[in-house]
């Protein structure tokens, strides 16, 4: 509606957009606490999994598409952006916050206490209420008097702290499950550890199960169309063969929320599991195999379904991925951030370190790695030099042209370098003969339509006057 633009009326809706946007996120955030306050073990894991994949469905299927509307988009560029603007960070936050509070939240915000160190292990491991069995090398034996007799607790000598307001000793969210002694002491793997490997994986092989689903169900939706059409003729005595416009009429449109896919989709569910890749392989090593044979398998899948299942699509001009560039890299720089808070946070030996000592290590460690990330980046330029020559050298030609200082140029050492001349087919009907000398390349096609302003003296303009391109 172009009498929106520049209207009170326009601005409110883009900012209630946006506390849409905030207010679903916290909706996310509730549900999620009331999982964890009430799930426990593989019930919790498999509660996440379809919390994440029902409201990130929903949120991308029924509430984007409305909120985007609100905001006015007067080009399909700009209305791409703004899609992509509500949906990836939503679905960002959706996929990696609970595994993210596994790894570096749950461990302060939950704690177990009591009023003795004793007391408290038992309220964790051997209690009616208790929330896990004991490691298998620390469990209690039975004396003969009948009576429990505990095991020494030295294992939890890191995973527990006293709590100032209380003086009561308390057990961190994250307690040890299973513990191992070497020279150095004794090691543990914590609960948390044991729970983010589970969630972790039940989450991703449901999103690529998904993913696959979706495209499998476009496939026989599109096939099934062409099968009733078909059907339906013979039936009529129509024998006719099935024109390539009757299959491009059944098919589906590469549009958002389109059976037939769409670039936003397309790179949403790239993003997530390149996030999910980046952020937590170290501590999943196993899905980065199974990430591999998923990708084989469902981009051969796409490839399929952009031929058979999706209709033409009108061509448009495009400048690279547009803003999924910095989608991708706003995550590759936060991928930084978790591997070195899992490294000091969530592995030993450093996870048993005092919070003081972890978090000035944190912070030194993470500024060397964006550092180091940084200087890669710099070394690495995002335009090859002969492509950058290239444009800088067509805009200043272009700057020339226009203000009528062509004539003015002064060629240095024009003899050094011979260029061959370039035989390439820019005409609109490939394998035609082009018209004109064919020796003199794309200046010689230049030079057919009248755009002998840029060949310099000594070539034949003649052509110039049979055409008018305005030049």
């Amino acid at each position: 509606d172009e009498s929106l633009e520049g209207t009170s009326r326009l601005l409110l809706q883009t900012g209630f957009v946006y506390v849409c946007i905030v207010a679903y996120i916290c909706f996310f955030f509730l549900c999620l606490w009331l999982v964890i306050d009430n799930l426990e073990g593989k019930y919790e894991s498999l509660a996440t999994t379809f919390l994440i994949t029902i409201l990130g469905v929903a949120w991308s299927s029924f509430f984007a598409p409305i909120l985007v509307n609100l905001q006015n988009h007067r080009t399909e560029v700009r209305q791409e952006r703004g899609r992509v603007i509500v949906v990836a960070p939503v679905r960002l936050i959706l996929a990696l916050v609970p595994f993210l509070q596994l790894a570096f939240v749950r461990k302060y915000t939950y704690s177990y206490c009591s009023t003795t160190l004793e007391e408290a292990a038992l309220t964790v491991y051997d209690s009616p209420e208790s929330v896990s069995s004991w490691p298998a090398s620390h469990t209690p034996k039975m004396g003969s008097d009948g009576n429990l007799t505990l095991p020494d607790l030295a294992f939890l000598n890191k995973f527990h702290y006293q709590d100032p307001a209380t003086r009561e000793i308390c057990i961190f969210g994250c307690y040890p499950i299973s513990c191992f002694t070497d020279e150095t002491g004794i090691h543990c793997v914590t609960n948390c550890a044991a729970q983010l490997e589970q969630s972790l994986t039940y989450y991703y092989f449901t999103h690529c199960a998904t993913t696959l689903g979706f495209v499998v169900i476009a496939i026989f939706l599109s096939h099934w169309a062409w099968w009733m059409e078909s059907r339906q003729a013979r039936k009529k005595g129509n024998a006719e063969a099935y024109t390539f416009l009757q299959v491009q009429a059944k098919l589906f449109p590469y549009e958002y929320g389109s059976w037939g896919g769409s670039r936003e989709e397309d790179f949403m569910e790239l993003a997530i599991r390149f996030a999910m890749l980046t952020c937590f392989s170290a501590q999943v090593p196993y899905l980065v195999l199974s990430s591999l044979l998923t990708n084989i398998v469902e981009y051969r899948l796409y490839a399929y379904r952009m031929v058979a299942v999706t209709r033409r699509t009108s061509p448009f001009p495009s400048e690279g991925i547009g803003i999924w560039q910095f989608v991708f890299q706003a995550i590759s720089k936060l991928a930084i951030v978790v591997n070195v808070g899992l490294l000091v946070f969530f592995q030993p030996p450093m996870q048993e370190w005092e919070p003081s000592a972890a978090l000035s290590w944190f912070i030194v460690m993470e500024h060397i790695a964006l550092g180091a990330s940084a200087m890669i980046e710099s070394f690495v330029q995002s335009v090859p030099d002969d492509v950058r020559l290239i444009g800088e050298f067509n805009t200043h030609i272009s700057n020339l042209i226009l203000t009528d200082k062509l004539d003015k140029i002064e060629m240095k050492n024009a003899g050094a370098v011979a260029y061959e001349p370039l035989n390439i087919d820019v005409s609109l009907s490939p394998g035609v003969e082009p018209r004109g000398d064919g020796d003199r390349g794309i200046i010689g096609a230049f030079t057919e339509l009248g755009c002998c302003a840029v060949c310099g003296e000594g070539e034949d303009d003649s052509s110039s006057d049979d055409h008018d391109y305005g030049f």
